[in-house]
């Protein structure tokens, strides 16, 4: 094994920088050393984490050396990490640590956790995620880099490649872009941020069916996305603007105010929250509306907000005014609250999160197709939690099913909850987390995932050779001490873990949503997620991953290898679940999930869970199926 940052391996590196930035024209507007160095330096079984951040680090270092050697002056860019690398102590941090204030910005890429636009509605929208993102890179560039901010080589989302033009799904990839550039906006130490354009590649940007390019190569030449007005339009109103400062507009809507001294202009900019939103009230006259595609609209009852970006423009002098105009109109939402969740804690009440988009508390009835007579409640602006008395929800063949009704201020929503779920026995004494593998526990794992539906991504080109290559055989026990797990894995391949991060080795990740409360934009608190793998010297290896500690949790877990099976035991003391809460009882419900990670020597494969996902392809609770934790007497 070679060491990159040994003097022999450095000296060939620096050789090299300097004949590609030789090679490129004078007064590029930058390089960056190393993309994703956690991808392409730090998931191996050869190399601490740790020790390969140092060694990133020292490449970055040397990088920065000859490209200001060659270019004097030249923009040098580092430290852009995939994923959890750009977490606090993570990856990207040890690197810049190690480069020694040898980099002018930091490259750190601000993805969201799921970024394919798909008719379930399970991708993340910028406002749901990326000021807190933001605000941390920008920290991480002032504490950093030279130049104190964020220039981020990497960002989009990504649509069906199908979609080739107008759609739902293109119409909401150029909602979300120009929604992101607008909140770019709104954090200082944000400078430039690189989108892919995808025209320079032949066949596009395809990942797991889904294309990123904003300008789309097809058999018929390249042509713009509907991105591509966007970019146009916010570009043209916010370029040379200050920092955005954030307007007060409830839950309907989102806002933030723009000064340009560039254009001698002030901009509102407008999207909605959830549904669209209609403007009620007058606003001052000789505002100009325009929509994210650049297309004028009237300033008058007709216009209607949606997710993507709205502008109100007015002369820079009318900056105050147009603050208070905003923030005074009456807005509309077209529908007054939504059923952001339905959960079941037990198999007698629904835990309902409920949201109004309304400025004021409302009033709301709640029926159940169940025979349950309606519930009344009062909702206040903005999320709501609702516990509902229900009965008759358990339906033969252990799966939950309701429809319900929700009325209020003129509307009406209606929502569905049916879910298998998995029985859990009670045992008077739980399994021990041990190494023989007994014939209880054998009979305890009763469920089984060995059919391709159980594979993610769900794409044809992953190549699973079927249950020999992967399958998973797992069950769960429970009493009044915990919940005890165990996962007797087939996998023909082993690769140890090494580092701090297992899932790109052979692992697996457990998630739990004790509450069953659900959610697909990303974990809640009271979730958790652990990650167990066998680390290459043979020993347990145990993470908390969310909330993330660095300390591993105070759980009893084992992962030992028996020829072509690896065994996951772990117990879980209801404390570390429910804090200080009461113990579960009979009949409790809590969604649980898993994906066992498949490497078989060259990172990450795919993985194997129940359907649905909701760990591998982006956090979503909502998709996690349900433990019911039988009585006794049930088992």
């Amino acid at each position: 094994m070679v060491f990159l940052d040994q003097p022999e391996p450095l000296r060939h590196f620096a050789n090299w920088v300097k004949a590609g930035l030789e090679a490129l024209p004078r007064g590029s507007r930058g390089i960056e050393i190393n993309n994703e160095p956690d991808i392409t330096m730090g998931r191996t079984a050869l190399v601490s984490e740790e020790r390969a951040a140092v060694a990133a680090g020292t490449l970055l270092r040397t990088g920065f050396e000859v490209a200001n050697s060659v270019e004097p002056g030249i923009p040098v860019l580092g430290g852009g990490g995939s994923g959890e690398a750009t977490r606090t102590n993570g990856f990207s941090q040890h690197l810049l640590e190690a480069a020694h204030g040898k980099v002018d910005y930091y490259s750190g890429h601000p993805y969201s956790s799921s970024r394919y636009i798909d008719s379930a509605g399970s991708v993340v929208w910028p406002d749901q995620y990326i000021i807190p993102f933001l605000e941390g890179a920008a920290a991480t560039a002032v504490q950093y880099t030279r130049k104190k901010a964020l220039w981020s080589t990497e960002l989009g989302w990504a649509y069906p490649k199908e979609d080739l033009y107008l759609s739902d799904s293109t119409r909401d990839y150029a909602a979300i872009c120009a929604q992101a550039l607008v909140l770019l906006k709104t954090v200082p130490h944000i400078g430039k941020i690189a989108w892919f354009r995808g025209y320079q590649y032949k066949l596009g940007l395809n990942e797991r069916g889904y294309d990123y390019s904003v300008f789309l190569q097809t058999l018929g030449g390249m042509r713009p996305t509907t991105a591509v007005n966007a970019f146009a339009t916010v570009s043209s109103l916010l370029e040379g603007s200050r920092v955005g400062q954030k307007l007060d507009l409830g839950p309907a809507l989102r806002g933030y105010l723009f000064e340009n001294p560039l254009t001698n202009q002030v901009i509102a900019a407008l999207w909605t929250t959830r549904y669209d939103v209609s403007l009620k009230s007058r606003l001052p006259d000789g505002l100009q509306a325009v929509d994210f595609y650049g297309k004028s609209h009237p300033v008058d009852p007709t216009l209607r907000l949606t997710r993507g970006p709205s502008f109100f423009v007015a002369p820079l002098a009318r900056s105050v005014e147009l603050r208070s105009a905003i923030e005074k109109a009456l807005w509309q939402p077209e529908q007054p609250f939504v059923i952001t969740n339905i959960g079941a804690r037990s198999t007698s009440t629904l835990d309902f999160t409920l949201e109004s988009l309304l400025m004021e508390e409302t009033d709301v009835e709640i029926a159940l197709g169940a025979g349950d007579a309606p519930y009344q409640a009062r909702l206040k602006p903005g999320e709501n939690t609702i516990e509902v008395p229900a009965s008759g929800l358990l339906r033969l063949g252990n799966a939950l099913n309701a429809n319900v009704t929700i009325s209020g201020n003129g509307a009406v929503v209606k929502g569905k909850l049916e879910k298998a779920i998995i029985p859990v026995p009670r045992l008077q004494t739980l399994p021990a987390v041990d190494g023989p593998l007994s014939p209880a526990k054998l009979a305890l794992a009763s469920q089984f995932l060995q059919e391709r539906v159980n594979i993610s991504p769900p794409d044809p080109a992953v190549a699973w050779r079927g249950p020999d290559d992967l399958s998973v055989r797992y069950g769960w026990a429970w009493n009044d001490s915990g919940l005890y797990g165990i996962w007797i894995v087939t996998d023909d391949i082993h690769t140890g873990a090494t580092g701090t991060s297992f899932w790109n080795f052979d692992s697996i990740q457990i998630a739990f949503d004790p509450q069953s409360r659900g959610g697909v934009s990303g974990y809640r608190p009271g979730n958790r997620e652990i990650d167990l793998a066998l680390i290459s010297d043979g020993t347990t290896g145990l993470r908390q991953t969310y909330p993330l500690r660095e300390d591993p949790p105070d759980l009893h877990a084992l992962v030992t290898r028996d020829g072509d099976k690896t065994i996951y035991q772990v117990f879980l003391p209801w404390s570390y679940l429910y804090g200080k809460s009461a113990p579960p009882a009979d009949d409790t419900l809590l969604g649980v999930s898993f994906a066992v990670n498949e490497n078989d020597g060259s990172g990450r494969r795919c993985w194997m869970g129940p359907q649905g996902d909701g760990i591998g392809s982006g956090k979503m609770p909502a998709r996690f199926p349900w433990l019911r934790l039988l009585p006794q007497s049930a088992r």
